[in-house]
């Protein structure tokens, strides 16, 4: 099948063949076939879109606009609230069942339902991933990069990817997998916003006003803020987190987002408190931070350098979790096409984390410390009180129930908020090797998965083991050794290493730590590990990206890029529309070509490739000639969002002819043969465009350049092609 947004081949990768093998698009990781652009350039200036914006009110528009903001700021915390209780109480059930199995002295029924409870949970969710939506696999955040830097995510804003994905995630944290609800819940309030335009009954969608490209795009934005700031507690870190991701933006959303962020937090803060009936006093964090101790949040100029020795260790630590992983889930998505072979990865996945998990914690319980710490009493909804077999007291239980058998929110805060010696050295050593290795194996899994978090906890346990080190050290000062501290800032070196995330990732570990102390410790780890990460490498994320074949775009072209031209590279030959053309016509060439644009000329009634010079008209893309034959199945002739393997349907005589003058963008986006291939990489990246129409000294169109010829291109300069 040929490629959707190519124009007829005359492009790189013929270039690219020669005198070489054909490649594959899964050893190569090229961009896919069926993944395409969006269209930020889109509506534009039409006389159709004019004649229906004048019947639109402005100020009707922008009530609804804050209507929708509104529902997001409702949706996305609730949703999040009914998973977390959720969770909680069936987490609670399980781990009642499984204590009194290991009270009993009954170890091999205990090991038996642990492993078997978490396999079928996990099978479960595996399932209604690869079997009915592929899109809810993953962390999400490569969707969330790509939808939001111009890629047409398949079925992304669809009711059915909300569903899975809410259910999927559900039954994973469920499995006591180590991806956690929070960072899987991320892609939850990004389906939301891009989705809710559908909203409605039959004919009645009193949001399809805001169907266009953009503003799904800034509506999903939206949904991203206010679901970090859900999970995260961090409304400001949201709004960062969201701006971070997005290609380009307009000043007024800045107020959008932050609004969106801070009344979704709030809603889901009182509405969990008002759940657990707490007074005041009482403290029940729903997110994943809890405030840092106060002996825990001094810190001095003289601890400059240890800051720099955390961001080394933190990437380099991270850049070898990136490398493991890139070469799991490149294995991963080349070998594993069948979809049973999926699912019988993620049980193979499964069992070794769990029996693992379960075995160690036999093995390990009665050496391990017993806690007896205030939190119990904060956390007093959590059961760690119930695996205390040879603890006493009403607040004490096994410092090895804290990390196997909590969700890894409650593991993170767990290690965020307990004291010095209350784990031992072997526990957490052995903790660690166990979870990197889960981690690593989880992550790429066909189900919901994490980077984030359990890279948090990664980061925290080996912070903690450095401060066992340190104070056997006599000579540092005991600010130092401050195992909290360390936990935290060490936690912060190993995802930034990971993700390679800057600014968004520093506002939200500052605010969610309580205190502005960590301002200038935390910038110094993130900019030395993401500096020393990058070395060895791009962020997991852009790799998983990478190797879904999305159409991504770096925003700083490769430095060669300034000596080769668009002419190099162009399409050459175009399928251009005449003016008037018939519903057969369209028909026609719609299920010859899958371009998602089309150039209108006076071709004389030709609908063949053509090479240029052609004087164009104008640009008219494949949704709107697919709503023009088929007017009954969308509510307008603007938009929908059509895959290219469905088939055409037509609901008008086929004789019809249409002005197509009515309905093509009059004034494209054109660039000069001549021009680098560095400006055509700004022009995509700043205004997300999906094709541009390149012309000559005399403005005469002579071939058309996409998002997809420019990544061929870099591929190409890889190769030593160019």
């Amino acid at each position: 099948m040929a490629s959707p947004d190519l124009q007829t081949q005359e492009s790189v990768l013929s270039v690219m063949l020669i005198n070489k093998e054909e490649p594959s698009y899964d050893t190569l990781h090229l961009p896919k076939p069926e993944i395409n652009s969006l269209n930020f350039d889109y509506p534009f200036a039409s006389k159709f879109f004019l004649k229906q914006e004048s019947e639109t009110s402005e100020t009707k528009r922008l009530y609804l606009k804050w209507i929708v903001l509104f529902l997001i700021t409702i949706i996305v915390p609730s949703t999040f609230l009914i998973l977390e209780i959720s969770i909680g109480e069936f987490m609670a059930l399980k781990i009642k069942i499984m204590s009194l199995l290991l009270k009993n002295g009954k170890v091999v029924p205990a090991v038996m339902f642990w492993w078997l409870v978490n396999l079928s949970l996990a099978l479960l969710s595996g399932s209604l991933v690869i079997f009915l939506e592929p899109t809810g696999e993953g962390s999400g955040l490569p969707e969330i990069l790509g939808f939001l830097n111009g890629v047409d995510v398949p079925n992304l804003c669809s009711s059915m990817s909300f569903i899975v994905r809410s259910l999927a995630t559900f039954l994973m944290v469920m499995a006591n997998l180590p991806g956690g609800l929070q960072e899987p819940f991320l892609l939850i309030g990004v389906i939301f916003g891009g989705l809710i335009y559908k909203i409605g009954i039959k004919k009645f969608r009193p949001f399809y006003t805001f169907e266009w490209d953009i503003d799904r795009r800034n509506f999903a934005a939206a949904g991203l803020a206010a679901s970090t700031a859900t999970v995260f507690g961090t409304p400001l870190g949201g709004l960062m987190f969201a701006m971070e991701h997005l290609s380009h933006w307009r000043g007024e959303i800045i107020f959008l987002f932050m609004a969106t962020g801070t009344i979704a937090s709030f809603i889901s803060v009182c509405t969990y408190y008002y759940y657990r009936g707490m007074k005041d006093g009482e403290f029940h964090p729903i997110n994943i931070f809890s405030p840092l101790r106060e002996d825990s949040i001094f810190v001095d100029f003289v601890e400059i350098p240890m800051y720099f020795l955390i961001g080394i260790i933190g990437g380099l630590s991270g850049a070898c979790w990136t490398l493991f992983q890139s070469i799991l889930i490149r294995i991963r998505y080349r070998f594993l096409k069948n979809k049973w072979l999926r699912l019988a990865d993620i049980a193979v996945v499964t069992s070794i984390i769990s029996l693992s998990g379960i075995l160690f914690y036999i093995a390990l319980d009665k050496s391990a410390n017993c806690m007896d710490d205030k939190l119990a009493e904060r956390e007093k909804y959590t059961l760690l009180k119930e695996f205390n077999p040879h603890c006493t007291g009403n607040a004490s239980y096994a410092s090895m129930s804290t990390l196997m058998f909590q969700d890894p929110a409650y593991i993170t805060r767990t290690l965020f908020t307990v004291k010095k010696d209350q784990y031992s050295p072997h526990v957490l050593v052995v903790f660690l090797c166990q979870f990197y290795l889960w981690s690593l194996l989880h992550c790429g899994t066909f189900m919901p998965s994490g980077i984030i978090l359990p890279n948090l906890i990664i980061g925290a346990v080996w912070g903690r083991i450095l401060s066992m080190v340190l104070t056997h050290l006599s000579f540092i000062k005991d600010s130092y050794k401050k195992p909290i501290k360390l936990a935290y800032l060490c936690a912060v070196a190993q995802t930034s290493g990971v993700t390679k995330m800057g600014l968004g990732l520093t506002i939200i570990m500052i605010e969610a730590s309580g205190t502005i102390n960590f301002v200038i410790p935390v910038m110094i780890i993130v900019i030395v590990s993401r500096f020393l990460s990058k070395l060895f490498g791009s962020s997991i994320i852009k790799t998983i990206a990478l190797v879904k074949g999305y159409i991504m775009l770096s925003n700083s072209p490769i430095p060669l890029w300034v000596d080769m031209s668009v002419e190099n590279i162009m399409n050459r030959k175009m399928v251009c529309l005449p003016s008037i053309v018939s519903t057969e016509n369209i028909k026609k060439i719609l299920e010859t070509y899958l371009h998602l644009a089309f150039p209108i000329a006076d071709s004389g009634g030709s609908i063949s490739p053509m090479e240029g010079p052609i004087s164009i008209k104008g640009m008219i893309l494949r949704k709107q000639l697919l709503a023009l034959i088929n007017p009954t199945a969308y509510a307008t002739k603007r938009s929908v969002l059509l895959t290219s393997n469905k088939p055409i349907e037509i609901t008008v005589p086929m004789s019809t002819q249409f002005n197509l003058e009515e309905y093509l963008n009059p004034t494209p986006f054109t660039i000069y043969r001549t021009a680098s291939l560095t400006r055509a990489c700004s022009i995509f990246t700043a205004l997300a465009l999906h094709t541009l129409i390149v012309v000559d000294e005399n403005m005469q169109a002579v071939g058309l350049i996409t998002r997809r010829d420019l990544i061929l291109a870099k591929k190409g300069v890889h190769w030593g092609i160019f």
